[in-house]
């Protein structure tokens, strides 16, 4: 008798076949229907064959069978029975139960197997089949709530006709199933020893209870989204508009169920948004056991990637100094601004200072919305924020910040500087830079300024600065330098527009070979054909040069000179000031003394210690150029000293950082790109001139540029005259330039009035054949008596001076009247000379 109805399976194969009442398949040609059983007759190997049919019984079910192995079992020859399974293929993952009699052990057992995970989940009596010939008798029941009993009848002459209790457990693990099915495990020897007879299966599925839930929701254009059910859902209530809502669309105008019977396509009659987040509510829907879904609420992102232009999305507002703290969690962050019509997903995106780089997270950035990126520690501090992995840190003296696509494209960057605070209270930490317009999208530092918010700054909201800030201003040319004789640079204030073809020409003609714009788009290098000669002008003029929004280079000429490289001797220190006054600012002068053009590219301003350099600070300007016969001053601050010193030049004053130049004695060396010293002093406090009360805020001024530098004789306190400093013009100690004959000395001047500039010293000049002589030099009064000695055989070179103030050897100030300047010398042969000049103080 064979039955196969809804929820149970019977077969006793008296039909002759396993094609059909029921419907068995699998490996069908190695089963046959022999003497009224079913029978593996496989091909003489070592292999695994299965058939199965359609059963749904697992609730309240029963599975009885009759199965029979003419060998003893092994691990290699066994038989599983499955009881349930969600799959037809028995060799196949899958999820269900089955008893397996046999194995090593010679036992009936349950098995659970979810997908290739197998577990024993009840263990039968060990040797249970334990003979030749396994027949035997199985019996499983299942209870409404998961109880299972496993009953085996065998004896060595076959069945018994009592069934013994192999063991129960309780498992809810799957509740459901769509196949039962015998699998053959066997060796060659044994592939036509297996029968299985009298299949007797009972029960009905699990009831469902349950009503279905939404497992997605998918959008397929902009008017429909597929909507996929848990379970098969029924017709009528599933194609019913009124059981679903979208906010800000309404009901469908169709609901069409597929032919899956799990899912709908809902077609509206409003377009989706780009870039926003829907909700859709369902609630009637019905599966086919009439289970009614209560109300459901799913969202769904409708979401189309459009192409991503330079400038779509800006940085618009960033904090690089959060500390101390105003009213803003204490965090760097970069806002971003989309200025364009279409939402973007930063998805992939990177935002790096050019060192580090954080990759952000999906997020659909709106048009005309913000979006701010912090480190994953604060990102939660912040509104509409997320965190960027590896979250680059901004530095407070100024660094880059760059955009990129996923796609590795530049969409944004900026580099920026504390001038961009334009306050100073601000840049010093705790407030934001913010845009002022963002669709000025080429100016930099003048675009931007500290927040106005009283918190420090608008991350995520719009910026308190935002106002219309157009660029209408021609650029202008900030410096031009030869660099090489076949290369000039050109750099301008601001961003041009990189994209148009410039015009150049040289006076004297000079033929231009090749022009290029930097990455900043702030310069223009030019090459030329022929090489620019040393000490010669040239005029450059430019044409067809544009800012970035299209303004015109009007001013378009620039004289150029190709610099010389400088010697010892060229470049000389000229003027320290090293005790400020209150308030004040150090200050180092150097002076061309050359006929060259020179280059302070790369040099430095050092502190020389030990003939070492120590301590260099690298002159800030790359282009910075010093003429013949000119001064340059470097201070930490012009406009400082310039309050001090009205008379400073500032036009040659150049803000820079100073080594550390102590009130006592230190030193300061200049140093170029090479490394080598072209000058140093290593000055003292007792340089100055001993009859200053107050030494503070006067300068020391090199007296003679021939002479040594490092000769106390050649420094001297600047003139109270000049408010005791002169920064960026000539030295109020400096000397006529007046020399003696060879073999001679000279006094100049010979009139001299001490403290009253300009002729407030005199100097006693010396010029020999040879150096290596030995000098005693003294100031003598009228009366022949020593007032002042100044050397005491002194070693000479062949040429130099000796300094006198108008003191005398006790400390004092020698009268008015005359004086004899008294000048011993002596060579190493003993032969002597004898020199004496007039000097008269005037008065005091």
């Amino acid at each position: 008798m064979s039955v196969a109805c809804f929820g149970q399976v019977q077969d006793n194969f008296s039909d002759g076949n396993f094609t059909a009442n029921p419907t068995w398949s699998g490996n069908n040609s190695k089963f046959e229907v022999n003497t009224g059983q079913l029978h593996l007759n496989a091909p003489a190997l070592a292999e695994t064959a299965y058939l199965s049919t359609a059963s749904n019984a697992i609730h309240n079910a029963s599975w009885e069978f009759y199965v029979q192995m003419g060998f003893a079992t092994s691990g290699t020859s066994l038989t599983k029975v499955y009881l349930t399974s969600d799959q037809a293929d028995l060799k196949q993952p899958l999820n269900g139960y089955f008893v397996m009699i046999g194995n090593t052990a010679d036992e009936v057992s349950l098995y659970k197997q979810t997908g290739i995970t197998i577990t024993e989940i009840i263990d039968g009596l060990d040797g249970r089949v334990s003979f030749s010939t396994v027949s035997a008798k199985i019996k499983v029941t299942r209870d409404a709530t998961g109880n299972w009993d496993l009953y085996s009848d065998t004896g060595s002459a076959g069945p018994t006709g009592t069934y013994a209790l192999e063991g129960n457990v309780n498992d809810l693990t799957h509740t459901a199933s769509s196949f039962f099915g015998v699998h053959c495990t066997y060796i060659a020897s044994r592939s036509a020893l297996f029968w299985f007879d009298d299949f007797v299966v009972t029960g009905t599925p699990v009831p469902d209870l349950t009503p279905p839930s939404v497992l997605s929701v998918e959008v397929v254009n902009q008017f429909s989204v597929l909507v996929s059910f848990s379970e098969a859902i029924e017709q009528s209530t599933s194609q019913s508009p009124p059981n679903y809502f979208v906010n800000g669309i309404g009901n469908p105008i169709s609901a069409v169920l597929q032919a899956d019977s799990k899912s709908v396509v809902l077609t509206f009659g409003t377009p989706f948004t780009n870039g926003l987040t829907y909700t859709l509510q369902i609630s009637g829907v019905q599966d086919t056991d009439g289970n009614a879904m209560s109300l459901t609420s799913t969202d769904f992102l409708y979401f189309v990637p459009l192409p991503v232009s330079k400038k779509d999305i800006i940085i618009s507002e960033f904090m690089a100094d959060p500390s101390p703290v105003v009213g803003l969690p204490e965090s760097e962050f970069v806002e971003l601004f989309n200025r364009s019509s279409n939402p973007v997903d930063l998805q992939g995106w990177k935002l790096s200072d050019g060192t580090t780089t954080a990759v952000l997270p999906s997020f659909i950035l709106m048009p005309a919305s913000r979006c701010v990126i912090a480190p994953t520690s604060t990102a939660s501090l912040f509104s509409s924020a997320i965190s960027g992995s590896n979250f680059p840190s901004l530095n407070n003296s100024g660094d880059n910040i760059i955009l990129k696509n996923s796609s590795g494209w530049l969409i944004d960057s900026i580099t920026y500087s504390p001038t961009w605070y334009h306050s100073d209270e601000k840049k010093d930490g705790g407030w934001s830079l913010e845009i002022v317009d963002p669709e000025n999208l080429c100016e930099e530092e003048g675009n931007w300024t500290a927040s106005e918010n009283a918190q420090g700054g608008t991350p995520g909201f719009q910026n308190s600065v935002l106002a219309s800030n157009p660029d209408v201003t021609a650029p202008t040319i900030v410096s031009g330098v030869i660099e090489s004789a076949n290369e000039i640079t050109i750099t301008f204030n601001e961003k041009l527009d990189g994209n148009t073809s410039i015009s150049a020409t040289l006076t004297p003609p000079i033929n231009i070979f090749s022009y290029e714009y930097s990455a900043s788009l702030r310069q223009i290098k030019i090459i030329t054909s022929e090489a620019m000669l040393p000490s010669t002008y040239y005029t450059l003029t430019l044409s067809n040069v544009f800012d970035c929004p299209g303004n015109a280079l009007t001013e378009n000429t620039i004289q150029l000179i190709l610099p010389e490289v400088a010697t010892a001797g060229d470049v000389l220190i000229n003027e320290v000031l090293f005790n400020p006054k209150s308030g004040g600012v150090d200050f180092a002068e150097i002076y061309n003394q050359s006929s060259k053009h020179i280059s302070l590219k790369k040099w430095t301003i050092s502190s020389h210690e030990n003939n070492l350099v120590v301590n260099p600070k690298e002159i800030e300007q790359d282009n910075l150029i010093i003429a013949p016969k000119s001064f340059l001053v470097f201070t930490s601050d012009p406009a400082i000293l310039k309050s001090h010193y009205p008379r400073t030049i500032e036009s040659v004053c150049l803000a820079t950082t100073l080594p550390s130049m102590p009130d006592d004695e230190g030193s300061i060396a200049l140093v170029d790109s090479l490394g080598i010293v072209l000058d140093y002093f290593l000055y003292r406090d007792d340089y100055h001139v001993i009859f200053l009360k107050d030494k503070e805020g006067v300068s020391l001024e090199r007296v003679s540029l021939e002479s040594k530098t490092n000769d106390a004789n050649n420094w001297r306190s600047a003139s109270q005259a000049e408010n005791f400093a002169t920064p960026g013009y000539k030295n109020s100690a400096s000397s006529t330039g007046a020399t003696s004959a060879i073999g001679d000395v000279t006094v100049e001047p010979e009139i001299f009035s001490p403290q009253v500039a300009p002729n407030d010293f005199t100097k006693i000049t010396y010029r020999f054949n040879q150096s290596g002589s030995v000098a005693n030099v003294s100031i003598l009064d009228q009366q022949g008596h020593p007032v002042k000695v100044l050397a005491n055989n002194e070693v000479l070179g062949t040429e130099g001076f000796f300094r006198w103030d108008g003191d005398r050897e006790d400390g004092g100030r020698a009268r008015a009247g005359y004086y004899i300047a008294w000048v011993e010398v002596f060579d190493a042969t003993g032969k002597a000379e004898t020199f004496r000049k007039r000097i008269v103080i005037a008065f005091h």
